[in-house]
């Protein structure tokens, strides 16, 4: 006869007895806790995406077909726009500057100068 391991399930903590040794799950626990686990690490990612996406469409609408605009951080207050948001560091006239995709915020007392990069 096979030898029988008492084991807790990493998932829901009940103890369950096996004769493998090295199942850490019951039957049927394992694929739902993952999918859970991945789901809520998604959500996480999800509103990460969710509010950089929002923050470069308001940036890329007051641009529009400018390269480089003034904003004052009272008007990005009014609108609920969250500063701080960047993607990357890069340098921009030998310094390093935030950047949200192809726009470099230059961040001063103020006010925001948002400057849309040329693309080689």
């Amino acid at each position: 006869m096979k030898e029988r391991f008492r084991k807790l399930c990493l998932c829901c903590g009940k103890p369950f007895v096996t004769t493998k040794d090295n199942k850490v799950y019951i039957t049927g626990h394992q694929k739902p806790n993952n999918n859970d686990v991945q789901n809520a690490k998604r959500k996480k990612v999800y509103d990460l995406n969710k509010a950089i996406a929002e923050a470069y469409q308001f940036y890329d609408d007051l641009l529009g077909e400018n390269m480089s605009l003034e904003v004052s951080m009272a008007y990005l207050r009014e609108h609920k726009i969250q500063l701080g948001w960047m993607t990357h560091m890069d340098d921009y006239k030998g310094k390093p500057e935030k950047h949200l995709h192809d726009i470099i915020i230059l961040n001063n007392n103020s006010h925001l100068t948002l400057i849309r990069r040329k693309h080689a």
